[in-house]
């Protein structure tokens, strides 16, 4: 099975499937919990017998968990090893098929645990829809951040209707995205993001032309190589929450200290993904798989220690902008 070296980072992120892990089996456990009490409730008028009747009669439906990750993930075959539960995987490779078909082989876990979803789909373009007519899902993951270190594309969308087809109790993982960035001065990104100076290029006039096309933020950034200096602490930029969209802002201001005089050229960002209030994944740690992005100056701004600017940052479709205010 070849795959992309993307998705061989991601299955080395160790931390991020650790996380899950212990996100999908509250989720699951909590279900459990509440089946428990439920025969508790019911069996509890009747005589020994007969509860021991019920109990042994009682047949568990599976939870359904729905993986809808872009390219390959081995995140069902790991919900499935939790508890009795029917995992799909959105997989459309047939050579990712194959591979998740032999993991799950080598792992002893059960063939009918696993399934590959667009098989049941009569129109592929309709991935996020009930499991079956009589049932919703348990969990449902999301795509939420592109290894180029933007948030994906119709992210929001795909969160309403999935909120939607959640069982009740059910969870869409993330639970919500926290945005972080600085100030920083670095001149490697100006350099890479449009053309230098107003001397001719081999005779053509191109610079003033080109720099009007420039793309305002840099992508598959890595902070732990860019050479930069920060001049602020990193702060909070934006809230992004899937589950509870009302608490979403498309527009916000945030007061940033310059912690060291220089220029700022840019603001790298990133993000802290919340699988659930208490498990965090940090896309900027070093064993991370994603990568980290910034947004570059059109004008390099100058600034004192001390100082305090006011970044006016906006969110629509997916994309991110800030204005710096001095």
């Amino acid at each position: 099975c070849m795959l992309e070296s993307t998705e061989i980072a991601l299955l080395n992120n160790l931390q991020y499937h650790e996380c899950f892990k212990i996100a999908i089996g509250k989720v699951l456990s909590s279900f459990s919990h509440h089946e428990e009490s439920h025969s508790m409730d019911v069996v509890g008028h009747h005589h020994e017998f007969e509860k021991n009747q019920s109990k042994n009669s009682v047949t568990v439906d599976p939870l359904y968990i729905l993986d809808v990750s872009e390219g390959f993930s081995i995140l069902p075959v790991i919900a499935g090893k939790l508890g009795a539960v029917k995992a799909y995987s959105s997989v459309e490779k047939e050579h990712h098929q194959v591979a998740l078909s032999l993991i799950s082989e080598a792992n002893q876990f059960p063939r009918e645990t696993l399934e590959f979803w667009l098989s049941h789909l009569q129109d592929e373009n309709k991935v996020l829809q009930r499991p079956k007519s009589d049932k919703l899902w348990s969990i449902i993951i999301l795509d939420v951040i592109e290894t180029s270190g933007l948030i994906q594309q119709d992210v929001m969308e795909k969160a309403a209707i999935s909120r939607c087809l959640l069982h009740s109790g059910g969870k869409i993982f993330p639970h919500h995205v926290k945005i972080y960035g600085m100030l920083v001065e670095s001149n490697l990104l100006l350099l890479e993001s449009a053309v230098q100076g107003t001397d001719p290029t081999l005779g053509f006039n191109i610079a003033p032309f080109i720099n009007q096309f420039k793309v305002p933020i840099r992508i598959f950034l890595d902070l732990s190589t860019l050479p930069y200096i920060p001049l602020s602490n990193s702060v909070e930029l934006l809230r992004v929450d899937l589950m509870n969209p009302y608490l979403n802002n498309s527009s916000t201001e945030v007061e940033v200290e310059i912690c060291k005089s220089g220029q700022v050229t840019g603001i790298p960002f990133w993000y802290h993904v919340y699988l659930d209030n208490d498990i965090v994944l940090d896309t900027s740690s070093k064993s991370s798989h994603w990568k980290q992005a910034a947004i570059v100056l059109d004008k390099p701004i100058q600034v004192q220690e001390g100082e305090k600017l006011i970044l006016s940052i906006q969110y629509y479709k997916s994309n991110i902008s800030v204005v710096v205010k001095q």
